[in-house]
């Protein structure tokens, strides 16, 4: 008799636990983005140090990013890449130009915020390492850039119908590299859906 209580009981505490189980799974947030999206941009920028030169031509970047959406949307997590290049020259010669290219390879974290629909604001960090390119153009006796250096950049941006991204960023490494950039991307997959 005492078996068959206990057995009863543990049957019950089972039904319970399963049913709490059951309760809690449909409290989780349902995905309101698509999991997977690939970003494709190209930007400008501005030089952060003159590193001995009197002019610094704008930066000019092509970048791609594969990133992960977290179920809400909220965060993402992801790899990218990039290629740059940036043109120094002296005042007094303008023909004695330098070119300071690089390729970087970064992870990124972003935070979200949907403001609507059809737009989103979003902060985040991209984090890696930079490496020179050696350019035909003749070297520098004022500067030489470092071959590899570490990258930082904080950046903001917004992005708008789930497909063009704006991007505001600090990037920084070797100071012959460093700059402001503002990049124009467009991103395939990464899709709103709404509930």
């Amino acid at each position: 008799m005492l078996r068959c209580v206990m057995k009863r009981a543990v049957m019950m505490l089972l039904a319970i636990a399963m049913s709490g189980a059951r309760g809690m799974a449909q409290v989780v947030n349902p995905r309101t983005i698509q999991a997977i999206e690939v970003e494709a941009g190209l930007g400008t920028g501005v030089g952060l140090y003159k590193v001995g030169f009197d002019k610094v031509s704008l930066a000019r970047s092509l970048k791609a990013e594969i990133r992960y959406n977290f179920p809400s949307g909220a965060f993402d997590i992801g790899f990218g890449g990039r290629i740059m290049r940036m043109d120094r020259y002296p005042s007094d010669e303008p023909l004695h130009k330098v070119s300071y290219a690089s390729w970087q390879l970064y992870g990124v974290f972003d935070y979200n915020w949907r403001i609507t629909d059809r737009f989103v604001v979003f902060a985040g960090l991209a984090a890696g390492f930079s490496q020179n390119i050696n350019l035909i153009n003749q070297p520098s006796d004022v500067y030489q850039p470092r071959s590899t250096a570490f990258f930082l950049a904080p950046r903001i941006g917004f992005e708008a119908w789930d497909r063009l991204r704006l991007t505001l960023s600090c990037n920084l490494m070797d100071k012959g590299h460093s700059f402001i950039g503002l990049e124009m991307g467009y991103s395939f997959g990464g899709k709103h859906s709404k509930h």
